[in-house]
């Protein structure tokens, strides 16, 4: 399996859909403590950032990806009247 593809969240081809992208807002618990902390890749750069990337699934045995990620200056959703924050613009090409 092999393929090519343009997305706007980091993460978003993975195969198995184990990643930040295809994780679940109300999976969590109310009750439950929530992180103090996160990681950028977990859903802050989602429809922040452009990429295009190139995937390929060997023999249901080896996996590789590459892809490059990048914003405008003002962020791709702010054509679209959606705000972008100054730490989620991509300065240059992000891997």
């Amino acid at each position: 399996m092999y393929g090519v593809t343009v997305n706007n969240n980091p993460t978003v081809s993975d195969l198995w859909n184990t990643t930040p992208a295809w994780g679940f807002p109300f999976s969590s618990s109310a009750v439950a403590v929530a992180p103090a902390a996160g990681t950028i890749i977990d859903g802050v750069l989602a429809q922040q950032v452009g990429g295009v990337e190139i995937y390929a699934f060997w023999n249901n045995l080896i996996y590789a990806e590459v892809d490059v990620y990048g914003s405008t200056n003002r962020g791709l959703a702010k054509p679209l009247g959606a705000g972008t924050t100054p730490d989620t613009i991509v300065s240059g090409a992000a891997p």
